[in-house]
């Protein structure tokens, strides 16, 4: 009568060793039909993917990014005052976290004018990135410094929390 040990254990015999091994070279590795194993790493580690992504989803729409929200919506009330929206340009747009807690937007654009040139690059300013006050509304850029400081664009009024965010 076989013991448990006997009946559970793994017998190879020399027709089974790896091709080209010698008896001293021991017994050949059972290896999985067909690759299973490899196929079955594969599932998991896609299936973790998967799951990380939906994850990521998850809390990018969970936890929103003010910083860029008040971007964008400083390029809208930006673009409702230009002649040609859909030729702006955007650079040096800064996130700031007033004191009082609101953000403030200040920035640069560039776009068409009405005679179809790009004016050149002229400062903005978007308290809350809800209304937009743009440097070539003002006067000369000189006239512009004073609503540029007064508003914080400089920094002094609170803190920077994003740089040269994308608009």
């Amino acid at each position: 009568m076989m013991g448990v040990e006997e009946q559970n254990a793994l017998v190879i015999t020399a027709d089974e060793r790896r091709p080209g091994a010698s008896p001293s070279t021991g017994p050949a590795v059972p290896s999985q039909a067909g690759g299973s194993s490899s196929i079955g790493m594969l599932k998991a580690t896609g299936g973790m993917l998967l799951l990380g992504l939906f994850f990521f989803v998850l809390y990018a729409l969970l936890h929103p990014n003010p910083a860029f929200d008040a971007a964008y919506s400083a390029g809208q009330a930006v673009a409702l005052q230009l002649k040609d929206a859909e030729s702006a340009s955007y650079r040096k747009v800064n996130v700031y976290r007033l004191n009082d807690g609101h953000l403030l937007v200040c920035g640069e654009v560039n776009a068409r004018n009405s005679f179809g040139a790009l004016a050149g690059y002229t400062r903005f300013i978007a308290p809350a990135g809800k209304i937009a006050i743009i440097e070539t509304n003002t006067g000369s850029p000189e006239e512009f410094d004073e609503p540029w400081l007064a508003f914080g664009c400089d920094g002094q009024k609170g803190e920077l929390i994003a740089t040269d965010v994308s608009i």
